[in-house]
């Protein structure tokens, strides 16, 4: 009998000592992960607003460029409309990617 109130006793001891490393584990985990949030929101969320201010050009130019493409071409300026385009999409691109990233 007192075997087993010994081993019950040095089970429980241990079982409170895992218990305890478990609870300061979770508790740690707990807030680095709050400060990753603190952080990562409001960078996630400009993120977002900068990619939706580069896109909203692109559209601008595209739709613009369909309404006066004979005057474009008339005066033979599709290269620099098309450089135009390119440098606004890898601008977006940047930004885009990297909310991609972010969100991954």
């Amino acid at each position: 009998m007192l075997y087993h109130s010994v081993v019950l006793f040095h089970s429980i001891l241990y079982y409170c000592k895992v218990f305890y490393y478990s609870i300061l584990y979770f508790a740690c985990s707990h807030s680095l992960l709050h400060v990753l949030q603190k952080f990562f929101i409001p960078t996630t969320r400009q993120l977002k607003r900068l990619e939706s201010v580069t896109r909203s050009p692109i559209y601008t130019q595209f739709s613009e460029t369909i309404t006066g493409a004979q005057t474009i071409r008339a005066y033979r300026h599709q290269d620099r409309f098309q450089e135009q385009s390119e440098k606004m999409v890898e601008e977006n691109i940047v930004y885009f990617f990297a909310g991609w990233a972010a969100n991954r």
